[in-house]
């Protein structure tokens, strides 16, 4: 049968797996067309191409389907973890502050600082409506960075009153002194004239150091059995008279060593205290 030979010739030939299935379509239409003509000839000859049929499909291996990685859950869209916050912060803040020092506060723009940040202008209005807060956000974030608290106290005890107003003094100074405050501090002084909440952002970081000697000294005050009278302005004094000496260096544009800065504390701080009686 011309059927059995045509096995025979295909058993011989090394095709491709995809022909293969190819040549299995064609045996599929060649016997329907051959049932349709109904000849009795033909009919006698079905079963041999059925087998023709199975035995090309036997050699055809059908590629395994691929493995699909499974996805790895998604954390739900919702109000951010506490870490995850945090760290949005700071490189907001952190961009907000290469802006504010590359084009001064008057130019600088939030959409320049939401494309450094790599979100959206909707994720930082939501956190910073104005440029105003934003600046201010930079501001305290550099008092917390400094952690004048800290100064105040050696292992959890509170400072005596002399060593307490130097290490604040010295510590604060020394930050301060750093190049991104510097930086920070002369756009508000060159810009503050034009932009007045950049002055009231400068006024109300003074005052949190005048609130927090003023705390210092009245403690310092009943430990040591001294009174005194007018704490707040004892506190005004000693901020103020630190913030000279700053505005001074800047104004100057120079280097100060830490022996200069350590020296000034040393001086401004004993002629403080020589009054502590009148205080």
């Amino acid at each position: 049968m011309f059927v059995t030979a045509g096995c025979n010739a295909w058993e011989k030939l090394q095709f491709s797996r995809y022909k293969l299935v190819w040549l299995g379509w064609v045996c599929d239409i060649f016997i329907f067309s051959l049932v349709l003509k109904k000849s009795p000839a033909v009919k006698s000859s079905l079963y041999d191409l059925s087998c023709a049929k199975n035995y090309l499909n036997s050699y055809v291996v059908m590629p395994a389907k691929k493995r699909t990685k499974a996805k790895p859950a998604s954390r739900p869209r919702g109000r951010p973890r506490p870490e995850d916050a945090e760290a949005i912060q700071r490189k907001i803040l952190d961009a907000a502050l290469i802006e504010f020092l590359e084009y001064g506060y008057g130019d600088a723009a939030m959409a320049r600082i939401a494309k450094r940040v790599g979100g959206s202008k909707t994720t930082l209005y939501s956190r910073y409506p104005s440029k105003e807060e934003l600046f201010r956000a930079i501001i305290f974030a550099q008092i917390e960075k400094a952690s004048p608290q800290a100064s105040l106290e050696f292992k959890g005890e509170p400072l005596g009153l002399e060593q307490g107003l130097k290490s604040f003094a010295n510590h604060m100074l020394k930050h301060s002194l750093q190049a991104d405050s510097i930086a920070i501090n002369k756009l508000i002084y060159s810009e503050s004239y034009r932009f007045s909440e950049l002055g009231a952002a400068a006024v109300e970081k003074t005052n949190l150091g005048i609130k927090r000697i003023t705390r210092f000294i009245e403690e310092s005050a009943k430990r040591d059995g001294v009174p005194c009278k007018n704490p707040a302005a004892v506190a005004k004094t000693f901020i103020f008279m630190n913030r000279g000496w700053y505005v001074n260096i800047l104004l100057m544009n120079q280097d100060v060593s830490e022996s200069e800065r350590k020296q000034w504390v040393e001086e401004s701080v004993d002629r403080l205290l020589l009054g502590r009686n009148e205080w």
